[in-house]
């Protein structure tokens, strides 16, 4: 009877027995190590790293991020959960939560609103509504309408 063994090490001897009993041996591929580490905006510039996790897939899943600007100092952390949904859903609504007011800023201009704004007052309503709500730590989709 041909049997597959999956295993992660082997003593030659245990080897050569598997071998006169022609059992193959498979052994799993080597994991590749990678080093990440975050890269610095521009000067001026700031950066958002977000990321989603679900915990089964479906499972329980959650969004996070962070803003940070260019000397790597801390300007904004936000976590969500996000209830029951996949590891795709959850990076997704991690990257609508870290840009809910550019999304918003991006579809005025789509409808022909061609500004720059100095001072938070200026703001549209619904922009200083959207970071009031990012302040309280409030989920995005309580600030939709």
């Amino acid at each position: 009877m041909d049997q597959i063994m999956k295993v992660c090490s082997l003593s030659a001897q245990d080897m050569d027995i598997l071998n006169r009993l022609d059992i193959p041996v498979l052994f799993p591929k080597p994991k590749r190590v990678r080093v990440v580490k975050w890269h610095r905006p521009r000067q001026g510039w700031v950066k958002l790293n977000t990321d989603g996790s679900s915990f089964g897939n479906p499972g329980t899943s959650g969004a996070g991020g962070v803003i940070r600007d260019e000397d790597g100092r801390l300007l904004l952390a936000y976590s969500v959960p996000l209830g029951l949904g996949t590891n795709n859903f959850a990076e997704l609504r991690s990257l609508l939560e870290g840009n809910a007011v550019a999304d918003f800023l991006a579809k005025c201009g789509a409808e022909g609103l061609n500004s720059d704004w100095a001072d938070i007052h200026m703001l549209p309503s619904r922009v200083r509504g959207l970071l009031c709500m990012d302040k309280l730590g409030a989920p995005l989709w309580l600030a939709r309408m």
